[in-house]
């Protein structure tokens, strides 16, 4: 079995001191077929990244010899697979499922290994000049633009991971060009004011408090409730 734990870049061994917080990897060439290197980030135990080298291995042997299900349509991977992605890993959920929902609305039933690297092209033209339901110019930003194709960039990784996709399309599609970030700066005496009007209400004061003490953006901060530690 080719599982190992690997810690900033390097294979370490249980005598390394960080080897309990590590992730166990995978490393596996098969004859005549690809190499498989890949992290498992899910696995606590040696058994359960060996359990999951196994799983890898015969996902490849499937896809090699055509057992594969290769007509997974858009909205099925990304409810069965990103959804759970997007819980495991501590994503920010409010802005994904928005994310989500704008790409439903153009891949939802495609097939997963159908889409291309235009039809990407395609769906970040639709987003960037497309109207919204009261037939007026969408207003998302170029910045806003990138965002939901990296979500959509990570859908297709996900996929490869699983052995649906060969190579993720979005890797030919280029980000759009963001205007440099606005500095908004407060005075010292805007400063003393804003706090002061802050006081006002307890509950928005906290919220700002954190916001300023911990690197959050305003989706992440909304989507706190009360099961965050």
């Amino acid at each position: 079995m080719s599982v190992f734990k690997r810690f900033n870049g390097k294979r370490i061994t249980s005598k390394h001191p960080a080897y309990s917080k590590a992730r166990w990897w995978v490393y596996r060439r098969i004859k005549g077929q690809k190499t498989i290197h890949q992290v498992i980030p899910e696995a606590r135990t040696r058994e359960e990244a060996e359990l999951a080298e196994r799983q890898l291995v015969k996902q490849l042997f499937d896809k090699s010899y055509g057992l594969t299900d290769t007509t997974i349509s858009f909205q099925d991977f990304v409810e069965s697979t990103y959804r759970k992605y997007v819980e495991q890993n501590n994503v920010n959920k409010v802005a994904k499922n928005l994310y989500i929902k704008l790409l439903l609305n153009h891949f939802r039933n495609k097939p997963l290994h159908t889409i291309t690297p235009q039809d990407c092209r395609d769906c970040r033209s639709k987003l960037q000049y497309g109207k919204n339901k009261r037939k007026k110019k969408s207003m998302l930003s170029p910045s806003s633009v990138n965002r939901i194709m990296s979500t959509l960039s990570k859908i297709f990784s996900l996929a490869c991971e699983e052995g649906i996709l060969d190579r993720n399309p979005m890797q030919y599609v280029k980000a759009l060009s963001e205007p440099p970030p606005r500095k908004r700066l407060l005075t010292a005496e805007q400063k003393k004011e804003f706090w002061k009007e802050l006081e006002s209400d307890r509950l928005l004061y906290r919220l700002v408090q954190l916001a300023v003490n911990m690197p959050l953006r305003r989706g992440q901060l909304l989507a706190l409730d009360e099961n965050c530690h």
